[in-house]
């Protein structure tokens, strides 16, 4: 890990040369928009090994719960609506990275808020965007998808999100 930080640290440019205050470590963009770039702190969480094996963990515990709620939603509820819209041939490689792009929001979203009621609102909304995108894109392009069926997903996507967040911090 030394390594790393002194690589980071001998590509580090000099401060009068960037487009950011590094005292401050955000940029100013025309649109009054300032990203914090807290990169000393990210070093430091990548170095201290508790941090990501704590991280690790919790997500492996939020992924499992979401993948067993969902296949189970899946597999007895809607199968059945399913059926009536368009023949499933599952792919596993496609469901692997659709379960793997859900669970990413844990460690990258979820888990910043160390507050238990935020974390449940922002998985609401996450669940919310990732599930009504899907329902409605597949509303939009197959003419047989029905609205209802795009609306039952989205709040599927809620529930599912929310329910996995409850579930996780009762297990850690």
């Amino acid at each position: 890990m030394t390594r790393l930080f002194e690589s980071i640290t001998a590509i580090r440019p000099n401060p009068e040369q960037l487009p950011y205050d590094c005292t401050k470590r955000h940029f100013r963009y025309k649109s009054h928009f300032s990203l914090n770039i807290n990169y000393i702190s990210f070093i430091k969480n990548i170095v201290h090994n508790n941090i990501m094996k704590t991280t690790i963990k919790n997500t492996i515990i939020f992924g499992s719960v979401m993948t067993l709620i969902d296949i189970a939603w899946i597999s007895y509820v809607m199968s059945k609506f399913y059926k009536n819209v368009f023949n499933i041939k599952f792919n596993r490689i496609a469901g692997i990275l659709a379960y793997l792009c859900m669970i990413i929001t844990y460690p990258l979203i979820i888990s910043k808020f160390e507050d238990k009621n935020e974390q449940f609102r922002v998985a609401s909304i996450i669940g919310l965007c990732v599930f009504g995108t899907y329902g409605f894109t597949l509303a939009a392009i197959y003419n047989k998808y029905p609205m209802k069926l795009a609306l039952l997903e989205s709040i599927w996507g809620m529930v599912l999100f929310s329910s996995t967040i409850i579930i996780t911090n009762t297990l850690i």
